[in-house]
């Protein structure tokens, strides 16, 4: 998203919350973005469902994607008090 772009969603909804997290979950609405965001997403449900990280590991190792599913795992906003969230807070 450039900046224009964040300027221009800023004035249709200056309330809106802008993040340059490669997935946010706002307890119903779950939106991500990026190349791969369907298999981060597909992880971090994974983790939102209860299963441990080392399940969601070996799924991401058996994808080959190990590495930067660790590089991007961190990079997540959980918006707080939203329902049923487990992720990390950025």
């Amino acid at each position: 998203m450039s900046n224009l772009m964040i300027l221009e969603a800023r004035k249709i909804v200056p309330k809106a919350q802008i993040s340059w997290a490669r997935l946010v979950d706002a307890g119903r609405v779950i939106i991500a973005g990026g190349i791969a965001s369907g298999m981060e997403t597909g992880f971090y449900l994974l983790e939102r469902a209860g299963y441990d990280d080392g399940v969601v590991r070996d799924v991401a190792r058996a994808m080959e994607y190990q590495a930067a599913y660790d590089l991007y795992r961190p990079d997540r906003l959980v918006v707080a008090g939203s329902a049923q969230t487990k992720g990390r807070q950025r």
